[in-house]
């Protein structure tokens, strides 16, 4: 696994965010309800790298690792925390 993905993996899992397919939009709204505005950011930040990594992989190595949907989901997640912490 490459460093940027583990440490997204790492963070995403110390702060209770499972690297599971989408959740039920109703659970993502909670959950991102529930976060302090510094486990925002982090997870912010986790979202990124995840994304970042996806994309390189798609566009530089033409070898994805999760479907058009999963990532579509990654950025709507991160679409919404960024709206909800500014």
């Amino acid at each position: 696994m490459p460093p940027v993905r583990a440490a997204a993996c790492l963070l995403a899992c110390a702060l209770g965010f499972a690297a599971a397919p989408a959740a039920a939009p109703a659970a993502e709204v909670n959950a991102t309800r529930a976060l302090s505005p510094a486990e925002a950011q982090l997870r912010i930040a986790a979202l990124r790298a995840e994304i970042a990594h996806h994309d390189a992989l798609y566009h530089q190595k033409a070898a994805p690792e999760i479907s058009d949907y999963d990532y579509d989901q990654l950025k709507l997640r991160l679409r919404d925390l960024e709206r909800a912490f500014p």
